[in-house]
């Protein structure tokens, strides 16, 4: 239990959270349930795009994604599906590519435990809330070839199916796969739908702007808007692919880049269309269906800036994959194209912390393409030490994903 004095101290506090994406939501909740004064400061007030446009898978078994240096060649030089990358982008953020392709095969490890302990935290949060996520529990990995299914569950566990096992949860044209039934998934619109009025109903004030920059002063943690400034003990920076530009004005870069990722939503008249979700492993692409009226359809991992215009050839080449390995595709209808930013650090793992030199500015940014599966861990590790608690991971692993690896510069901390 919290001592009384704890109880104060955090009622007494007056955060801002510069974000109200999935990661920004979570940090709130956890903050909230303690008592403290949040508000959240966000430019969308239809929420966060990232947040809602991605696969909704919440998987235990995650893993960075394989960026080696002859794939991003590759694939600056001509389609190398499912990642693209801009030669403009490449050489404007030369030190991010290199830096990336140096940390291959580094952090997987990492990535699985913060995974693990954030499912963990899910599991709880959807049964003390009783958000409706349509819930799904068990995903699968699947794969052309039976034999790298074979491999996965080697290193992973889970349950390998063959081609018949993967007919009957609705896939075709497909070797093998790997059922891990730890692993769930939910639609990610009804998730941040249902936290953010969660956060709003536990007090929080949303404020909808623009964070034009970040002053620290005598007072606390000053956050320039676009229609004034709003003042506060700590600030936590969950803008995701934002986070670089709102951490100028302090110094500090957490070397995130944009990956942008493609959905296209379908109506369906029926469930069952798929019995599982599954990733598409040699494709990249995640199919999931979502009660009995929609199918979700995801790919790409597009490092091309905040581009937002979507050629109709990677559309296609989407939909393509799905008629040839969705066994009843042909009962789905594609409805609207939708994308999110995922927020990529230059190894490629989260950084979540405090920011250097800063004692009352922190920062949870950088899970890439698993932004809806670390999001609880993200927020709790932050809430927890901003409350002065022991954070829900070990030492390694909090050294590992601290912004302090990215430097910053000496600034006066207050």
């Amino acid at each position: 239990m919290c001592s009384l004095s704890t109880v104060i101290t955090a009622i007494l506090l007056r955060v801002g959270i510069v974000g109200g994406g999935i990661v920004g939501l979570f940090t709130s909740y956890y903050l909230l349930r303690r008592g403290v004064n949040v508000t959240i400061i966000d430019t969308d007030p239809a929420g966060g795009r990232a947040s809602e446009n991605n696969a909704g898978f919440i998987v235990s078994t995650a893993s960075k994604p394989r960026l080696s240096l002859s794939l991003l060649a590759r694939a600056v030089l001509g389609f190398q599906a499912p990642v693209r990358v801009s030669l403009a982008r490449l050489v404007r953020n030369a030190r991010w590519f290199l830096k990336v392709s140096r940390s291959y095969g580094y952090g997987d490890d990492i990535i699985a435990k913060i995974a693990r302990r954030s499912l963990d935290l899910y599991i709880e949060f959807l049964s003390s809330e009783g958000i409706d996520v349509d819930l799904v529990r068990g995903v699968i990995s699947a794969f052309k070839k039976w034999e790298d299914a074979v491999m996965l569950a080697k290193s992973i566990g889970g349950r390998v199916l063959d081609e018949r096992d993967l007919r009957d949860h609705g896939y075709i044209g497909l070797g093998g796969g790997v059922y891990v039934e730890e692993d769930l998934s939910i639609n990610p619109l009804k998730l941040y739908w249902g936290l953010r009025k969660r956060v709003e109903d536990l007090g929080a004030r949303v404020v909808i702007d623009e964070v034009r920059r970040i002053r620290v002063d005598e007072k606390g943690v000053v956050v320039i808007v676009g229609k004034g400034s709003t003042e506060h003990d700590y600030i936590v920076i969950s803008a995701g692919s934002r986070c670089g530009e709102i951490c100028r004005s302090i110094g500090y870069n957490p070397m995130v880049e944009p990956a942008r990722g493609i959905v296209i939503l379908h109506r369906t008249k029926r469930a069952g269309l798929i019995s599982s979700p599954a990733l598409l492993e040699d494709y990249g692409v995640a199919v999931a269906q979502h009660g009995s009226e929609l199918l979700r359809v995801t790919g790409f991992f597009e490092l091309i800036g905040h581009r937002v215009k979507i050629d109709r050839r990677l559309t296609g080449w989407l939909i393509g994959i799905a008629r040839k390995h969705v066994k009843n595709y042909g009962e789905a209808e594609p409805y609207t194209v939708r994308m999110g930013f995922r927020p990529c650090s230059a190894d490629l793992l989260p950084v979540i912390g405090r920011i250097p030199s800063y004692k009352n500015i922190y920062i949870a940014t950088g899970l890439c393409r698993l932004g809806i599966t670390m999001a609880p861990i993200a927020g709790k590790i932050v809430s927890s030490m901003i409350l002065g608690e022991s954070p829900p991971m070990d030492q390694e692993i909090l050294s590992a994903i601290s912004p302090a690896r990215f430097g910053g510069r000496k600034v006066q901390a207050l």
